[in-house]
């Protein structure tokens, strides 16, 4: 394959992994609250048997909503991954 072959089959490979991601961040965007207690449960279980005061304190405005959106675009790709890993196309 030439150069441009290669570049053309990147370009390609991306856009079908973005086409794969976008869905389902948008679904673990709805599944976050579940995602997020999955996340935080070993936190939550070293603050109860520690008498260490409360945790988690946020500097920024908008912390939670960033949280939120880099939860779900991770989880996206991670749903994604068997489409992402996968060969995309016949060539």
């Amino acid at each position: 394959m030439t150069l441009i072959e290669h570049l053309t089959e990147l370009r390609t490979r991306i856009i079908r992994s973005l086409i794969a991601i976008a869905p389902r961040a948008v679904v673990a965007w709805f599944l976050y609250p579940h995602i997020f207690d999955l996340l935080i449960h070993p936190y939550r279980q070293v603050i109860e048997t520690t008498a260490s005061p409360a945790g988690a304190c946020s500097n920024r405005s908008l912390e939670g909503l960033a949280i939120r959106m880099k939860i779900s675009a991770y989880g996206g790709v991670m749903f994604a991954m068997p489409v992402i890993c996968t060969k995309c196309g016949n060539s």
